[in-house]
């Protein structure tokens, strides 16, 4: 895995959505992966575990439009 450095440039710009019902990563592999990240936007409310974005995708999608909505490229 890269270097928080190696991310600068999306700077603010990633978004995580890190499910507490996630078992698919354990819970140090999803710290690392926030922890490289420059301030990213975190979200943990969506349940259903990973596949929440199969499963209820109005809600995934919903989620992810409003984010990109908030960015300014």
């Amino acid at each position: 895995m890269g270097m928080k450095r190696d991310f600068e440039y999306l700077k603010g710009c990633v978004f995580i959505i890190e499910l507490d019902d996630d078992a698919t990563f354990t819970a140090d592999i999803k710290d690392e992966l926030i922890g490289m990240m420059p301030e990213p936007t975190v979200l943990h409310e969506i349940p259903g575990g990973h596949l929440a974005m199969m499963f209820d995708t109005d809600c995934f999608m919903k989620t992810v439009n409003d984010f990109m909505d908030k960015q300014e490229f």
